[in-house]
């Protein structure tokens, strides 16, 4: 046997574990003697707190010693109020989805962009239409056609958008305006002349009239007939699309109009809680109501903030 060292046993010896048990572990205290060291004078109160947007004060540091009692303890994924998600199994057998929208006018361009970014590594066909669909309208009446999405005018346009799509494997997301029922008539009808199923359509196809209020200023419908239209593209959904939602609830359309993470979370709930009541007081149970429901949220750079204030929803979603 050779005593020669291999390129890979050097390289080992060069690897070769670090234990940490040498270093002391500091104190609180110790940490902030540091900090204040390195201020030079600095006063460790005023530039260490950050007071965020909100009107909520970050700590410099946060440490199991220093905020135990707010820990929460024996909560799980999947139960009581969702702290830490919907399924007890967390993301191990479906993992998060990966969308990037597609805004090209044409349909056949958009077809074309969303099946490139599947192939880049995206799970989602996300489609931004245009002006002129989200509101129901056409060149006629002045409406933008083509601007800021994609045109779908015609089955054809439809058909031109979804040609070649893997309904059963990569959901749609489709944000309709104020009502999605007349999108889902064509794509309900599209799928079916292509001999497929609309069972095999899943994600959101989803409609948000208070969104569009509140963006716009205007509805080109009343919100009676936005709700009724809602509340017909439910009940398809239910027994056509189980898989589908057609109930969006946007909180971007508030934190773009200059809410903080707070006023937004309560914007939206309060859409939501809206979109319940309006869909119950026609005749539909509340799980078909809250299984046909999707929420938006606007996410920043800020991580902790951020995660703080998804948990935060789940938590006022399930009492509510």
């Amino acid at each position: 046997m050779s005593d020669k060292k291999t390129s890979k046993d050097a390289e080992r010896d060069l690897l070769a574990p670090v234990s940490f048990d040498e270093f002391e572990k500091p104190t609180y205290e110790r940490w902030q003697a540091e900090v204040e060291k390195a201020l030079k004078g600095g006063d460790f109160n005023k530039k260490m707190f950050t007071k965020t947007y909100e009107g909520i004060t970050l700590q410099p540091i946060y440490t199991p010693a220093l905020h135990q009692e707010k820990i929460p303890k024996g909560v799980y994924p999947g139960a009581g109020e969702f702290l830490r998600g919907t399924k007890a199994s967390g993301y191990i057998k479906d993992s998060w989805g990966v969308s990037q929208y597609v805004d090209e006018s044409l349909p056949k361009d958009a077809n074309h962009a969303s099946l490139y970014e599947i192939v880049k590594g995206g799970t989602i066909h996300n489609i931004r239409l245009d002006e002129a669909t989200r509101h129901d309208q056409d060149v006629q009446v002045g409406a933008s056609v083509g601007v800021g999405g994609t045109s779908l005018y015609t089955m054809a346009d439809c058909s031109q958008l979804i040609e070649r799509f893997n309904l059963k494997e990569n959901p749609l997301y489709i944000e309709t305006g104020a009502s999605a029922a007349i999108l889902l008539g064509m794509l309900s009808a599209t799928v079916k002349a292509s001999k497929k199923q609309t069972s095999d359509l899943k994600g959101l196809v989803g409609a948000d009239p208070i969104g569009v209020w509140a963006k716009d200023g205007a509805l080109h419908m009343s919100l009676d007939t936005a709700f009724d239209e809602m509340a017909h593209a439910v009940v398809w959904a239910k027994e056509q699309a189980p898989e589908l939602k057609t109930v969006l609830v946007s909180g971007d359309v508030y934190a773009n109009g200059g809410a903080n993470d707070v006023q937004e979370v309560a914007y939206a709930l309060a859409t939501a809680v809206c979109y319940v009541r309006q869909l119950a007081q026609r005749n539909i149970d509340i799980h078909t109501i809250a299984k046909s429901m999707m929420f938006t949220f606007s996410l920043g750079a800020n991580f902790f903030m951020e995660i703080a204030k998804l948990r935060a929803l789940r938590v006022l979603w399930a009492r509510i």
